[in-house]
């Protein structure tokens, strides 16, 4: 029973936290940034978000549905370098990925 409680409060911390970077992203696509709004969300990531950043989005024509978001998101964060990068799904075929401090890349 604890394990089973212990894995539905992970999945929650994962949903949530990846709620948090979408909404992330949705701040750093708009025309006009709200730098307190940035800070806001990324206070509660626990991630280190420093200028300069890139934003990109990747345009998928064909997916599979057998890869679900979820798996998708956490192998392209892990290639990506889990502290330089965070990755959203953004619409069904569009990816977007966020990179921090890029000077240093």
């Amino acid at each position: 029973m604890e394990l089973m409680i212990n894995q539905k409060y992970i999945a929650s911390q994962s949903e949530w936290k990846q709620t948090t970077k979408d909404m992330l992203l949705e701040q750093l696509l708009k025309k006009e940034l709200s730098y307190h709004d940035i800070d806001r969300l990324i206070g509660k990531l626990d991630f280190e978000f420093i200028p300069t950043f890139v934003t990109v989005i990747i345009q998928i024509e064909e997916r599979s549905s057998i890869v679900s978001n979820k798996t998708l998101i956490e192998s392209l964060e892990n290639a990506c370098h889990p502290k330089r990068g965070f990755i959203g799904v953004i619409h069904v075929n569009k990816l977007c990925i966020a990179f921090t401090n890029t000077s240093e890349a």
